[in-house]
């Protein structure tokens, strides 16, 4: 006959439990009495040890607490330790709010970790903008990780409602630095965080000595002007400090775009993209105009060719299509203007700020139609300079805040022709960059083709006075050109002799107004978007054409990513493109995380045709039944093999 096996895996515990809370209620077989704030609550040593590591340290490593018949506890209260002896002895507890931290602290404190976890998710649903400085506070002392990230994750979620709370001009140094330093602190404009810390400030007078520290987590370039004049530079203690006074002077130059955005000083709750604006591709036809507005953010994501869906992803379009035109950035604020429009080129400005408003909105035209001109951003203005559309070259200043245009006169004798142009921003001055094509020199006497040399030419704002500077080495035209570290960059282009693209790059340094070559990319290319990035040039895409005698061309849109950096002089590729597209403008621009996190992801190409999810689909499919097959050959294999 066979052992009979019984298990109770339901009543049991429970019926263990009851017996031993009624002993225990009735002081019976109980070997220990707990003493507490006057009262006295009698136990067995084994249930408390085999639910608190505290106890069981005690009562099972020798301590003195082990020999004795009552043992008293000290920084808890007699009602928290009735509510933790009942769910000792039942498994259960009703808990009331007022005493849930501290209960908390107690079973911290006794290393009852599943009342511990109970307790923090509890606190965690429950917090709201009373609460949560309070909360924080509380689990950063006790060390709860998870709840003193949530409650941080909510004070800067709801900033602008927690920073009016009483406790908050209460917090600490540190406390207040780690609110007003995150990258991500919620507040609609930046004069809220500068508002927030004055309430810390003004609470007490001892804080003075802090104000500077405090100061440097303000974002004050993205301040308006008037706000900094009126209310900050006028405050007593900003006065009085030289610091505080350099970093007014240092806003008011980012502020002008004199500087640009960096690491440290960009709007709250936004990540850095490289956008890209219309051009010329699109559906397969290299001379097809486009409207399409994507973005991509290259510091957080990868590529691979593969990669589903794809890491770009669609803005609002444009309300037509165009290329060779001018982008700039201003903020968070997108500005088209110009291009090439079929049949006709255009003088439209419009504006685009993606983190406020999903559509594109129409300014004030400029004076002049123009395409292939250069549009940048200096001293709060938008400049539109030179490019195809009137007879000499043009300089057009567009102000943001009158949305008005105003023609900037010069007669200065080394003013440039209008040409296909590219225009740089550096140091407060503006740098033209034209093709000239030259007469002296026909190398196909049968057509129109010549020698086309990059003329540089430098562009006072405030005197609107041009200089005529060293031109480039290498003759070529169709360029793009960025600033990076004090230099001037001007990358690829068309040689017209033959009419080929080529990969060069040549650095013009202002301070010795000379030119040297760099390293070359790795893929010719023409009219390609470019721009910087946490220091590095990316360009991108662009045209790879081939022209002949004959007036034949062959080219290809490129939807390859190249990325330069000059501390090394090397390039590499870094991505794609959702398809090959040139002349096109690319820019650098700081999106806010909501938006770019529900942005769809933007249709891509494989293997230069546009890409067709059910062929990946099938790939996978295909992949999974070899795999399987193989698996299920192996396993046939081993049983008849042990057969």
């Amino acid at each position: 006959m066979e052992n009979l096996v019984f298990v109770e895996q339901t009543r049991h515990p429970h019926t263990v439990l009851e017996g031993l809370n009624r002993l225990r209620l009735s002081n019976e077989l109980c070997d220990v009495v707990l003493c507490c704030g006057g009262r006295e609550f009698p136990c067995h040593r084994a249930v408390l040890a085999s639910f608190s590591s505290y106890f069981q340290a005690m009562f099972t490593t020798g301590m003195l607490e082990s020999r004795q018949e009552r043992v008293n506890l000290h920084g808890v209260q007699p009602h928290i330790i009735d509510f933790l002896l009942t769910y000792a002895y039942t498994s259960k507890v009703a808990i009331p709010k007022e005493h849930l931290q501290d209960l908390v602290a107690a079973a911290h404190m006794l290393e009852i970790k599943a009342v511990q976890e109970v307790c923090c998710r509890y606190m965690d649903r429950n917090i709201d903008k009373n609460n949560c400085l309070g909360m924080h506070s509380f689990a950063e002392a006790l060390s709860f990780e998870a709840l003193e990230k949530h409650s941080l994750d909510f004070i800067i979620k709801h900033f602008r409602n927690v920073y009016m709370q009483e406790l908050f001009p209460s917090l600490s140094l540190d406390k207040v630095t780690k609110i007003l330093s995150n990258d991500d602190l919620n507040v609609p404009k930046e004069e809220m965080s500068f508002e927030a810390a004055m309430l810390w400030f003004n609470k007490c007078p001892t804080r003075r000595q802090h104000f500077e520290k405090v100061l440097e987590l303000i974002r004050l370039p993205l301040i308006s002007p008037s706000y900094l004049h009126d209310v900050i530079e006028a405050l007593e203690v900003v006065k009085e400090s030289p610091c505080c006074q350099r970093l007014i002077s240092e806003a008011k130059a980012k502020n002008q775009h004199l500087l640009p955005y960096s690491k440290t000083v960009h709007p709250r709750r936004t990540t850095e993209v490289i956008v890209i604006v219309g051009g010329l591709g699109g559906q397969g036809d290299y001379k097809q105009l486009c409207d399409e507005v994507e973005c991509f953010d290259p510091l957080t994501k990868t590529w691979n060719r593969l990669l589903l869906p794809s890491p770009w992803k669609s803005l609002a379009s444009l309300p037509f299509t165009v290329s060779r035109h001018g982008v700039a950035v201003s903020g968070t604020t997108l500005y088209l203007a110009g291009g090439k429009l079929k049949p006709k080129y255009s003088r439209e400005l419009w504006r685009y700020d993606p983190s406020n408003d999903d559509s594109w909105m129409k300014m004030a035209p400029m004076d002049r139609a123009r395409f292939d001109f250069g549009l940048v951003m200096l001293d709060g203005y938008l400049w539109a300079v030179g490019g195809h559309g009137s007879p000499e070259c043009l300089v057009e200043r567009y102000d943001p805040s009158t949305n008005t245009w105003q023609l900037m006169e010069s007669d200065s004798v080394d003013r440039p022709g209008p040409s296909n142009s590219c225009v740089v921003a550096l140091d407060g001055l503006l740098y033209y960059i034209e093709d000239t094509v030259g007469e002296e020199r026909n190398v196909y006497p049968n057509t129109d083709m010549a020698c086309v040399v990059l003329g540089l030419y430098k562009y006072n704002t405030k005197t609107s006075v041009w200089t005529r500077l060293a031109p480039t080495q290498v003759a070529r035209s169709c360029v793009a050109a960025h600033a990076l570290n004090g230099k001037i960059y001007v990358i690829g282009g068309e040689h017209s002799s033959p009419s080929v693209t080529t990969n060069k790059v040549e650095c013009y340094d202002p301070t010795t107004n000379q030119w040297t070559l760099r390293a070359s990319m790795n893929t010719p290319r023409c009219n390609p978007g470019v721009t910087v990035m946490d220091g590095k040039i990316y360009v991108l895409g662009g045209l790879d054409r081939r022209r002949y005698r004959d007036g034949t061309e062959i080219g290809r849109n490129l939807c390859t990513i190249e990325r330069y950096c000059d501390q090394t002089d090397t390039w590499e590729y870094v991505g794609r493109i959702p398809e090959g597209r040139s002349s096109f403008s690319g820019v650098s621009l700081w999106l806010n995380k909501d938006v770019y996190n529900h942005c769809t992801h933007a249709p891509t190409e494989w293997g230069g045709e546009h890409f067709k999810p059910w062929i990946y689909c099938t790939f996978l499919y295909m992949l999974y039944v070899m795999l399987f097959t193989v698996r299920l050959f192996t396993i046939i294999n081993a049983f008849l093999f042990f057969v």
